[in-house]
């Protein structure tokens, strides 16, 4: 009842909520504890591989698989930016893409850490 003094402090949904939270931490961590404090290794097919180096690619001298094989850029947007490369001759900074009438604002954002245009300078 509201306004009487006997209203839960917490909605009952969120005790239930924080009390089976609380039981899954104690679960891990137990199972955790029994295995040494550490997970069971993945198998090898789900492990990272740390020997993979990123670099962008130079939009200078990309290929049109190359192109393709940046997110969001199928074959027919990779056409357009080797057709614009070859307009303007060389990209000077990644903005240049955007003269491409299939790259806008927030395809040039995202593809932003993937490409370069170091090869101009």
């Amino acid at each position: 009842m509201k306004g009487t003094g006997t209203e839960a402090p917490f909605p009952p949904g969120r005790v239930l909520a924080a009390v089976l939270l609380t039981v899954c931490l104690v679960l891990v961590r137990h199972s955790a504890s029994r295995m040494g404090g550490r997970p069971a290794p993945l198998p090898e097919k789900y492990r990272v591989h740390t020997d993979f180096v990123f670099r962008p690619i130079d939009l200078n001298a990309a290929s049109l698989e190359e192109l393709t094989d940046l997110p969001g850029i199928g074959e027919k947007r990779a056409e357009a930016i080797l057709k614009l490369h070859h307009d303007l001759g060389f990209f000077l900074v990644t903005e240049d893409l955007l003269l491409s009438p299939s790259i806008g604002v927030k395809n040039l954002a995202f593809l932003r850490p993937y490409v370069t245009t170091k090869s101009a300078r």
